[in-house]
């Protein structure tokens, strides 16, 4: 059985190394163009690609895939008379509905999420800052409305509250890896998959997220904050302004904890020996990791000394 990839980041190229080297057969690679990064805008290749390269796999990199483009990759990736599956994870473009059929098997989907909750391009994210319990990860048939397709498999697993979405997205996808791998094997040896319609009554929806939702609003509480800085970490980072009378500076905030403390503004910072507590809608939020613009990660007692010694009052906003 022949695979073809669908895949882009960098957890998504974890998958593809996976089933390389777990043995299954993977005959092309579909991923996103090189895209332009850094000050210098030069050209950067996508983790998938890098992994098909370094694998000797076929790759294509259509700005937009067509019903013609597609075909004739198949052709070219699957000889006569062999069975195929694509599987897709994290590709970044919405499949045509005339492609979903002309692999023997389809398309299959890794998502990070137990659905139909948080259907959509942010799953971790959503699940971080929504406070959720669980968490999972589902294999799906792939359907033209986006994550609406019938799951083959699913796994859930407890969260704690303290996980951060880079943390989160690791753990889901070496699940995933194993999940993907037990769904490919039953293809493999011809064992019928009868996927479970999903309920559309619990559906979640988990949109993109962009770099303002990651601002603070400090009028909120203490444990929607608490949420917000793990669900944007290690990307884009949870951020805020520090004013004081000297100036005003964006600070990133990579790790804070909730407190006991009431009474404080939202935004009034206080000093409680080597602690920076910040006062919210309800309880003060402890700031443990912060980074001031242009500068390195400090600890708490590294940003008062260098931020909190002048004359003055100072806040968050």
């Amino acid at each position: 059985m022949k695979i073809i990839y669908f895949g882009t980041p960098q957890h998504s190229a974890k998958l593809l190394e996976h089933l390389v080297k777990s043995g299954f057969d993977v005959a092309a690679v579909f991923t996103q163009p090189d895209s332009k990064k850094g000050r210098g805008c030069k050209l950067s290749e996508s983790p998938v690609k890098i992994t098909a390269l370094k694998n000797k796999i076929p790759f294509h990199q259509p700005e937009k895939i067509t019903l013609s483009s597609f075909e004739q990759a198949l052709a070219q990736a699957v000889p006569k008379g062999e069975s195929s599956i694509a599987v897709v994870f994290a590709f970044g473009q919405i499949l045509p509905e005339s492609i979903l059929n002309l692999p023997t098997f389809g398309f299959i989907n890794l998502h990070l999420s137990l659905l139909p909750r948080w259907r959509g391009p942010a799953p971790v994210q959503w699940t971080i800052l929504s406070g959720d319990r669980t968490a999972g990860v589902t294999v799906q048939k792939v359907a033209f409305k986006v994550d609406t397709g019938d799951v083959l498999k699913a796994k859930s697993i407890p969260l704690t509250g303290k996980e951060t979405a880079g943390e989160l997205l690791e753990k889901l996808t070496e699940i995933g890896c194993v999940l993907m791998s037990e769904v490919l094997d039953s293809y493999r040896k011809n064992v019928a998959l009868k996927g479970k319609m999903q309920d559309e009554s619990s559906a979640t929806y988990a949109p993109k997220l962009q770099k303002p939702d990651a601002k603070i609003v400090w009028n909120s509480s203490a444990e929607e904050i608490e949420r917000r800085i793990r669900a944007f970490n290690p990307q884009p980072v949870a951020f805020c302004d520090f004013v004081s009378s000297a100036r005003t500076i964006v600070v990133k905030i990579f790790k804070a904890s909730v407190t006991s403390l009431k009474g404080l503004p939202p935004g009034k910072i206080f000093l409680q020996k080597n602690r920076i507590l910040v006062g919210t809608a309800d309880f003060a939020l402890e700031l443990i990791q912060l980074q001031p613009a242009n500068r390195r990660v400090m600890t708490p007692q590294e940003f008062a000394a260098g931020y909190l010694i002048q004359k003055g009052e100072a806040k968050f906003e």
